[in-house]
């Protein structure tokens, strides 16, 4: 069985995050000149700065937007915050009230997003932001995560969209 949808749904923006982990000379650990004075970014700023970044270089009104959602593997784990659909407000606080949530499927988290946007886009919204986040390293469920958990990016592209719609690609 087949889902058919019965409204159009269209990538309408994306944007993405620099990678900084190991390699990356972003990436503040021992011996970087900023070692001590700053501290890597975390999830929740990346998450943040990708949703700024998507609203200032499309000039898009927040206030269109009626639904988020974060596709993420394991928050609690990695950055100790599992409730990562409230970092949207962060971004903008017309995003405050709106219905957001986190979805999880390990490595297709983003991908449920997706799927998520497109079936409230074909239940009748508009306008559905999706966050692809992720922060990988190494870490159990019974410590802390360690310093290697190097990889953070919040990311949105042809795998994890930010904003979905309704309607015709010319027409917002």
């Amino acid at each position: 069985l087949c889902m058919r949808p019965l409204r159009p749904v269209y990538l309408a923006a994306q944007a993405i995050t620099p990678f900084i982990g190991r390699g990356s000379p972003h990436f503040i650990t021992e011996g970087h000149p900023d070692f001590g004075v700053k501290e890597n970014p975390t999830l929740e700023d990346h998450i943040v700065t990708v949703v700024r970044q998507l609203l200032h270089d499309n000039n898009l009104d927040p206030g269109l937007i009626q639904r988020g959602y974060i596709g993420n593997f394991a928050g609690e784990l990695f950055s100790k915050q599992g409730f990562l659909g409230a970092m949207l407000a962060r971004a903008d606080a017309r995003l405050a009230g709106i219905g957001c949530a986190r979805v999880e499927a390990a490595c297709a988290s983003g991908g449920v997003g997706i799927v998520n946007a497109m079936e409230s886009i074909q239940a009748g919204l508009d306008v559905v932001l999706v966050v692809g986040a992720r922060s990988c390293g190494h870490a159990s469920s019974f410590t802390q995560p360690s310093s290697d958990t190097v990889l953070l990016r919040a990311k949105v592209d042809c795998l994890y969209p930010v904003m979905a719609m309704h309607g015709t690609p010319s027409s917002s």
